[in-house]
């Protein structure tokens, strides 16, 4: 029997444009070598002529995956050698493209029929030879043993017109591209971006480091629309993070500053040095405006929550004026310059308020009244609820005569079991009564208020309400310099039964 076997490989050129994103470099493999024929165990250089070739690529020595066919006709010179390219010429299947490169590769070679008739066919070459790079293959690419670099035009994964230094592009669900620290160990980095050549001075007004979000046209015109920027914060090495909206895809305007000191400002980019965080607002807009979706299973769970981990007992600070729209709960003691009540006129409630005044007392004073018809002796019994002794003390009374006179009308039983009595009247005569109690329940025991109270040092020669008083605005006090301003409980309240009463 008679074989050919191959005698060498004399070049083999890799041709990896598509991988680097060079449109002029083909996509084949140039290949060289010589062809020997063996006859009754000698070797023999195959005879001159013309030859049908099967070359197929394959990533494994003996057997893989079959990567490319390729039939070519192939003309061997002199001492059997002879010159073809792979991949782009002649009767093709599968792909040669730069993903094919990113693994070793074998090159399995089958004679389907030629010049030389010492030979049966088809005919496989034995062994299969792997391919190797030369310097052409991997184009602008460099390596110098340790890192592989490129100095030149762009990249594209996934495109073959990149836009940028590095253009990837995909369909992906989670993303065209994909960042990963391979450790969990504590202050490692996934992904650093830095600014080169500016090492000192203010760079506030440049962006510095950032992320540019652009979408692109159907006249594939990209078109900027934010932008996430990182920069110098003042001479030294602090930094600031910014973000920007665009306009037009023109004009970037900074919406929201984190600064070094972790202050945050939105709608200005001067945040507040005694605030961590300023929101700015136009004369037309709200400055904040929160909506909350909340339900929890037997309780409510607040839109906003605004706690004070510190040891001011000043939690929020509003000017000039807050509405509240619904009810306003307040847990503890509510201290104010006036009071009332705003309705709708009852008269005219299209085009008129009606107010009316809180009833003030330096006590923490409760009110009561009602009217009675007493019996024929002229007396009547008011029974009042049973918390009236457990919530007040100090009872005030005050008796009105009702359609005749009631010179004689007194108390003849003052409040005892909750209930008083009324003696001195006509009998069917109709009575007003009114009582006053102060709160002596836990709470009003613990917080008195104070009727006079000297002010703290630091604020003294300054007002609550100065421009009341004839003067400047500026000497107002401000509730968040005030110091200690939660109403504390008096001594005499301290030492005071809580149970007493008259």
């Amino acid at each position: 029997m008679k074989y050919f076997v191959l005698l060498f490989a004399f070049c083999i050129v890799i041709h990896q444009g598509a991988m680097y994103g060079q449109a002029g470099v083909p996509k084949k493999i140039s290949y060289q070598s010589a062809l020997t024929v063996v006859v009754n165990a000698k070797t023999k250089t195959a005879k001159k002529g013309t030859y049908s070739m099967r070359f197929e690529l394959y990533d494994d020595p003996a057997a893989g995956t079959l990567i490319l066919t390729n039939d070519q006709t192939v003309t061997v010179g002199s001492k059997g050698v002879y010159t073809t390219t792979i991949g782009e010429d002649g009767s093709s299947q599968g792909k040669l493209d730069g993903s094919v490169f990113n693994r070793l590769l074998w090159l399995k070679i089958t004679l389907l029929s030629g010049a030389d008739t010492r030979v049966t066919y088809p005919y496989e070459v034995p062994g299969r030879v792997q391919l190797t790079s030369v310097p052409y293959a991997l184009g602008p690419w460099a390596s110098n043993e340790t890192n592989v670099y490129y100095n030149g035009g762009n990249v594209g994964i996934g495109t073959s017109s990149p836009q940028r230094l590095l253009h990837v592009s995909g369909d992906q669900s989670f993303g065209v591209a994909r960042f990963e620290r391979a450790s969990s160990s504590t202050n490692l980095l996934t992904l650093s971006l830095q600014l080169k050549g500016k090492t000192s001075g203010n760079m506030i007004d440049n962006y510095g480091t950032g992320i540019r979000f652009l979408i692109e046209d159907d006249a594939s015109v990209e078109n900027a629309i934010a932008l996430i920027g990182a920069s110098r914060d003042g001479a030294d090495n602090s930094g600031a993070l910014r973000f920007f909206t665009t306009i037009g895809g023109v004009t970037d305007n900074e919406r929201m500053r984190i600064t070094s000191e972790g202050r945050v400002a939105i709608g200005t980019t001067s945040p507040n040095t005694d605030s961590r965080t300023t929101i700015s607002a136009a004369s037309e807009d709200r400055a904040l405006n929160l909506v909350g979706n909340t339900t929890v299973a037997g309780g409510n769970q607040a839109t906003l929550r605004v706690e004070n981990a510190g040891s001011s007992e000043i939690a929020a600070s509003f000017n000039p004026d807050v509405y509240v729209f619904d009810d306003l709960s307040v847990g503890g003691t509510l201290s104010k310059g006036a009071g009332a009540f705003k309705i709708d006129h009852p008269l005219d409630p299209a085009n008129k308020f009606l107010y009316h005044s809180f009833v003030e007392s330096p006590d923490m004073m409760n009110m009561y009244n009602g009217n009675v018809l007493l019996d024929g002796g002229g007396q009547a019994i008011v029974e009042l609820p049973a918390w009236f002794e457990a919530l007040n003390k100090d009872f005030r009374y005050q008796l009105t005569a009702i359609g005749m006179p009631g010179p004689n009308l007194y108390i003849s039983q003052k409040i005892q079991n909750n209930r008083f009595s009324i003696a001195g009247g006509s009998a069917g005569m109709e009575v007003s009564w009114q009582v006053t109690g102060i709160r002596h329940d836990a709470y009003a025991n613990a917080n008195r208020i104070p009727v006079e109270e000297d002010k703290p040092g630091h604020v003294r020669g300054h007002y609550l309400h100065p421009e009341e008083h004839g003067l400047p605005k500026d000497l107002k006090i401000d509730p968040e310099r005030t110091g200690e301003r939660k109403i504390q409980r008096t001594p005499s309240d301290a030492d005071e039964d809580p149970t007493q009463s008259d």
